[in-house]
Order: structure tokens, then sequence, then C-alpha cells
């Protein structure tokens, strides 16, 4: 398994606008070419912070759902517009559960 770890650096005050775009639009799409994303969050302590996470089984299943959802029409066709205009910068780090982790 993969475990991706995505958190973005929102422009200030822009967190809420942010987070109902993911809700409304992003995760439905990305649930829809069947990316399992396992957790939504806000920081409690930065008030222009938004993380979430997703899995994937193999680097191959990786690579095709990211080219169903980021090479897709609705994705291309304003939703990263609006995605870059609310955002200053994003990480991500992908990785895999360690022998002991409980979710292995």
């Amino acid at each position: 398994m993969i475990v991706e770890f995505r958190t973005y650096r929102l422009h200030p005050g822009k967190r809420d606008e942010f987070v109902a775009f993911f809700q409304e639009e992003a995760l439905p799409r990305m649930q829809a070419v069947g990316m399992n994303i396992t957790g939504v969050y806000t920081s409690i302590e930065d008030p222009d912070l938004f993380a979430y996470s997703r899995t994937w089984q193999s680097e191959e299943e990786k690579a095709e759902k990211w080219q169903a959802f980021y090479e897709s029409d609705a994705w291309l066709g304003g939703m990263f517009d609006k995605s870059m205009s609310l955002q200053q910068s994003f990480t991500a780090f992908f990785g895999t559960p360690t022998d002991k982790s409980p979710n292995r």
C-alpha cells in the first residue's frame, strides 16, 4: 500500500473557500475515478493549513487514477485554476506502512 499525505498552505483567509471547493468539487470527482481518500483535515493551530490523505494499492493504480483525475476535462477546465488561486503552495509525502503499522 502507498499512502499519500498532501498539505496545502492557503492564501490567508481562504481556507473555508478551499475546504468548500475540495469537498464539493474535487473530492466527489476523485472518488468517482476510484481514488481512496482516507481523511480530510484542517489545522487546529494554523488557520491557513489544509491536508488530506489517500491510499493506493500499487504504483500502477496510482498512475491510472492520477491520469483519470488530473487529465480530466473537469480538472483542466477550471478546477486546477480554482485550486491554484486559493493556495500558496503544497507538499506531498508518499510512504508505505512499516511492518508494525496498525493499518498495514
